[in-house]
């Protein structure tokens, strides 16, 4: 490109903007862009109907913004709602934590016992582990049977569950107490340990397991009671209970 053609090049855009600046002083002009402005969408011309690129950006941008700000809300407030649905209202909440603590210390007590018992057994004098399938064949069993003729009769008889777990559970509690506070320290005294001894020197071997369980009888019936604790009360009697307190819906 030649010179001659650069500076003609250049004045034509001098002039150019010297001329848009001079009609945008002009009056009749501000008059005609001021009427522009308050004109329709509709009614104005080509190159006032359409936003310029830069406010379409500005637009996008804000519109962009606005949304997020109303999906942070939205996700907050939904996972307060999931946290308030896990929950459960005051009038369930007055069941489930009592029956909760009831459970725990039920499985407290059984957790307790299931480790005592076969220690009883097994470190009781003239005793060991051979006798634990004698005491589960010819002493848990006839009891199991005989406590579910019992339970059977006392749900005839009572309708009310509570009525029967009480009944149920208080000669549990009251054993075991009894064994911790009388039973146990005076083994040496109600243990036949003397009559035992005779009685064995005139029967064969085979005897010595069930002689074991009468010469231990109360660490025998601790093990029986420990093990319908566990099957009876943790099992049968809390969830029969549970049943009846709560409801599906």
């Amino acid at each position: 490109m030649k010179r001659r053609e650069i500076l003609t090049l250049f004045r034509l855009a001098f002039f150019a903007g010297y001329t848009s600046g001079f009609l945008l002083r002009n009056p009749v002009v501000s008059k005609l862009s001021c009427r522009l402005k308050n004109t329709p969408a509709t009614q104005l011309p080509i190159w006032k109907k359409y936003p310029s690129r830069s406010e379409v950006n500005v637009r996008v941008q804000s519109t962009a913004a606005i949304a997020t700000d109303q999906g942070d809300v939205q996700a907050r407030r939904n996972a307060w709602q999931r946290m308030r649905d896990i929950i459960p209202p005051a009038s369930e909440r007055k069941k489930i934590i009592p029956l909760g603590l009831m459970f725990f210390c039920i499985l407290f007590n059984y957790t307790i016992l299931r480790n005592t018992k076969d220690v009883l057994v097994i470190t009781a004098p003239k005793s060991g582990a051979e006798i634990i399938p004698f005491i589960k064949t010819y002493v848990n069993l006839p009891t199991a049977i005989g406590f579910t003729a019992l339970y059977s009769k006392l749900c005839d008889k009572f309708e009310n569950p509570e009525t029967v777990f009480y009944i149920c559970t208080v000669p549990f509690l009251i054993f075991f107490g009894l064994f911790a506070w009388a039973i146990f320290p005076h083994t040496g005294t109600l243990h036949p340990h003397a009559f035992i001894d005779m009685i064995s020197a005139h029967l064969p071997l085979g005897f010595a397991a069930p002689l074991s369980i009468i010469r231990n009888w109360s660490f025998a019936v601790f093990y029986v009671m420990a093990e319908m604790w566990g099957s009876v009360v943790a099992s049968l009697l809390f969830w029969g209970c549970a049943n009846e307190v709560t409801t599906v819906e």
